[in-house]
């Protein structure tokens, strides 16, 4: 495998991942929001609910603040690791 194509898969796992930590914040219209009112109980995920006509404006807030890449970056990173710990034998 030439060092582009090693760059290549590395930059489409790294967005992946990437993608999938993000969808995993818990805003009603992103997947971490029913994943988390599955697990709260029924009047609190009445609430979180209830969130979902200001997630949007929250969404928009978050991408334009620092906030969410404190967040992501170091969770992408670990997975990352991780992710090339356990693939690192058939490389």
């Amino acid at each position: 495998m030439t060092a582009g194509v090693y760059l290549v898969f590395q930059m489409i796992i790294e967005y992946n991942i990437g993608f999938g930590i993000f969808n995993l914040i818990p805003l009603p219209p992103l997947d971490g929001s029913h994943v988390l009112m599955q697990l709260l109980p029924r009047d609190m995920a009445y609430k979180l609910a209830g969130l979902e006509r200001y997630s949007f404006l929250i969404l928009i807030v978050l991408l334009m603040t620092p906030v969410l890449s404190m967040i992501l970056i170091p969770c992408r990173a670990l997975i990352w690791h991780i992710f090339s710990l356990l693939l690192s034998p058939f490389f």
